[in-house]
């Protein structure tokens, strides 16, 4: 005896195999799309930001292949690939200016403190020469000294 079901016309010729097949394939896959929609709606910045990872990634790839990089092509493209990778999961963000700040005054609490004024004052003023690429980044503040009276 062969039942049809009204409400699952793919199942018209009876429930074979593959009629059983076709429905769980079905269902399976309005799951995986329900899922998928979710995530989306759930988090926008994410689907964002997998469109910002790629198209950094895109442009750091086009650095590597045109040899500006400073490193030799696979580790560049490793690296650029690491950093998609990392922005993907959120955990490559850009800082905050306070953040920036804080960090740029730790650099001088390793200085003596006759030096860390100094310090500080190269990190805000003067000149800066060089990259990291090049080897280093040299800062210059030049502070006029009044001559010691005789």
């Amino acid at each position: 005896m062969t039942r049809t079901l009204a409400h699952a016309p793919f199942l018209a010729d009876g429930p074979t195999r593959a009629a059983l097949r076709r429905a769980s394939l079905m269902l399976c896959v309005s799951i995986g799309l329900l899922g998928a929609s979710l995530v989306l709606a759930a988090d926008p910045a994410s689907a964002a930001g997998g469109q910002d990872a790629r198209a950094t990634y895109q442009a750091e790839r086009a650095r590597c292949e045109a040899g500006r990089s400073g490193q030799d092509l696979a580790t560049c493209l490793q690296e650029a690939g690491a950093a998609q990778d990392e922005s993907r999961r959120g955990h490559l963000q850009q800082q905050a200016p306070a953040q920036e700040q804080a960090n740029r005054a730790s650099r001088c609490d390793s200085q003596p403190a006759a030096d860390r004024a100094e310090c500080e004052k190269r990190l805000s003023q003067g000149t800066v020469e060089g990259s990291v690429q090049g080897g280093g980044i040299l800062r210059e503040v030049v502070t006029p000294v009044a001559p010691a009276a005789r």
